[in-house]
């Protein structure tokens, strides 16, 4: 068996449990996350147009900024196992609340909006203090070969997550005669189940101690950004970022209004957007389990960046050359495989150099911070170009927005492109000096 798992999966002893246990924890956050996410979105877009979307993420991400302040605050403070079993407890009894205002019949708006605003937090919060915590447990040489296997468990966990979306409600409804609130049981046994595998299986991991100062949000922000504006590889990568988080939300906004023109009546688009999702989730699985880490360590990491910007610039002059819903999934789907594969991994194993004692806020900043506030500005941008379009009395807007995206793609590639002439430099750069050290001796015994 341990011949089969260091062959196939590059799997050693000493890494099966802890490799196993975060991938279990991330396998069943994702299942939950698409539970309550097809729930949402099917209950809550059924009442607002794909205009108004932008006014949704507008909110939703401000909350988001907001709580990743107040994350930023005890990331590097306390236990990180004991974080984030107290997040899976924050999350079961969210889940429980909002169950519970279906059984008195609050306004559906209510409902679907907490149920939302949940999904968010599940997808942005929990693994931001997760990918700290395995950065904490493994070198970087590990962090290379083994993040995109347990990557590929949350892969795994959406897809099943998906499958009960779909087979779900109709059990319910038609057989057991429940409610189809019923399927957030589901996820208070997830979360459940979540709390008892880190619990167990991570008891015996130390993590980082807490700080002995009390800071507040400003101190830890600043203290983030400082660390990122004086390491020249974080700085241009973070520049690459934050144009990358807003051609996704072009390239998704543009996705939504196609799919709406085409799919807009009966239950076709659930379908259609269902079969998507599978799509992308078993492609995602199937390069992040045995390809990515493989084409990184081939290509070097520092190269591995200039993906997603090269595949964003491309898609973007196909949309705005052919403007029509196979060029908008294409987009689409290109785009989130490649930012779920190869950049997130590429991301997470970079701030596995981040010294411990700043690495929960150096990636809160990069994971939270600028996806909530590029997520925001793109919003603003797109609903200024709509607005824009509107007195122009231009019949599509599209040109406008996926021109905006061509452009910053293109910047993209140059921030990309000085980060890779600074990135032997940053590697001697005193902040990075201590977790280095420690790298290389872990890389040495590898060998």
């Amino acid at each position: 068996m341990n011949a089969t798992l260091e062959k196939i999966f590059r799997l050693r002893r000493d890494e099966v449990t802890p490799a196993l246990v975060l991938g279990g924890v991330l396998f069943l956050n994702a299942a939950a996350m698409q539970i309550s996410s097809v729930a949402s979105i099917s209950g809550f877009l059924s009442n607002i147009g794909v205009p108004q979307i932008l006014l949704v993420w507008i909110a939703d991400f401000a909350i988001i900024l907001l709580m990743s302040a107040v994350q930023s605050l005890i990331v590097d403070r306390v236990n990180r196992v004991r974080l984030i079993a107290g997040v899976l407890v924050a999350f079961l009894a969210f889940t429980l609340g909002i169950r519970l205002l279906f059984a008195l019949d609050a306004p559906p708006a209510l409902n679907y909006s907490l149920l939302y605003l949940l999904t968010d937090q599940q997808w942005l919060f929990l693994p931001a203090i997760f990918w700290v915590l395995a950065a904490d447990i493994f070198s970087m040489s590990q962090a290379k070969r083994l993040f995109p296997i347990i990557t590929a468990l949350g892969l795994v966990g959406k897809l099943c997550g998906l499958g009960l979306s779909l087979i779900g409600p109709s059990i319910l409804s038609d057989q057991l005669h429940r409610p189809l609130a019923d399927m957030l049981w589901i996820n208070v046994l997830i979360y459940a189940g979540a709390f008892a595998l880190i619990t167990l299986g991570l008891r015996k991991y130390s993590q980082t101690k807490p700080l002995p100062r009390s800071e507040g949000v400003r101190a830890t922000f600043i203290e983030g950004f400082q660390f990122i504006r004086t390491v020249p590889m974080f700085r241009y990568l973070t520049i690459s970022v934050m144009l990358l988080v807003l051609c996704a939300t072009i390239i998704e906004f543009n996705f939504l209004v196609n799919a709406d023109h085409t799919w807009s009546s009966g239950s076709s688009f659930p379908e259609f957007f269902a079969t998507y999702r599978i799509i992308v989730i078993l492609i995602s699985m199937l390069m992040q389990g045995l390809f990515t880490s493989r084409l990184i360590e081939r290509i070097q990491l520092k190269n591995a960046f200039l993906i997603l910007p090269i595949v964003t610039l491309i898609v973007s002059c196909v949309a705005l050359l052919r403007a029509d819903v196979r060029t908008a999934i294409l987009a689409m789907l290109t785009t989130q495989i490649v930012h779920d594969t190869m950049n997130n991994s590429a991301s997470k194993s970079l701030q596995s150099l981040v010294p411990e004692d700043k690495r929960g806020r150096v990636g809160i900043f990069m994971d939270s911070y600028l996806t909530a506030a590029g997520t925001i500005f793109a919003s603003l941008v797109l609903g200024a170009l709509l607005v824009i379009s509107t007195i122009l009395s231009l019949a599509n807007a599209a040109p406008l927005y996926i021109g905006v995206c061509l452009l910053c793609a293109a910047l993209a590639i140059g921030a990309i492109l000085f980060m890779r002439s600074h990135y032997e430099s940053s590697m001697l750069n005193w902040r990075l000096t201590r977790r280095k050290r420690a790298t290389n001796i872990l890389n040495q015994l590898d060998l």
